[in-house]
């Protein structure tokens, strides 16, 4: 509930029509998918706050990416977020675009504003 809030609140989508729950992947699950026009633009795969974000996390969400056709996955835990690009070739791999610790942000920076608005849903835009 929490990352959902915070991609309503934070990064400009809107819970109901942009972000889906439990998004269905071949009889399993990712946790979130974030929609632009109704097309997944990144699903979203969701450790708890207190748990650690690593590299592992990621490959089961790649995982469901490749199966989608999705070029986008985020990995997070409420306070670090981490955008992979999803590279399809063999093997499926990804590339890590983005890592950010949303409570060291400092709003006086460009830097890391820039990297904040690129998780938003008109940075998204620019992207797609």
């Amino acid at each position: 509930m929490i990352v959902t809030d915070m991609l309503a609140e934070v990064f400009g989508y809107d819970k109901y029509a942009d972000v889906t729950a439990e998004y269905a992947i071949r009889g399993t699950y990712c946790d979130l998918a974030t929609k632009l026009d109704g097309t997944v633009q990144a699903l979203v795969e969701v450790k708890a706050i207190g748990l650690e974000v690593k590299d592992q996390h990621v490959k089961q969400a790649v995982d469901y990416a490749a199966n989608q056709g999705v070029d986008w996955v985020v990995l997070t835990n409420g306070t670090h977020w981490r955008i992979y690009n999803v590279v399809f070739g063999k093997p499926i791999d990804q590339e890590l675009v983005i890592d950010i610790e949303i409570c060291s942000l400092n709003p006086k920076n460009a830097a890391d504003l820039e990297s904040l608005y690129l998780f938003c849903k008109e940075g998204g835009r620019s992207q797609s």
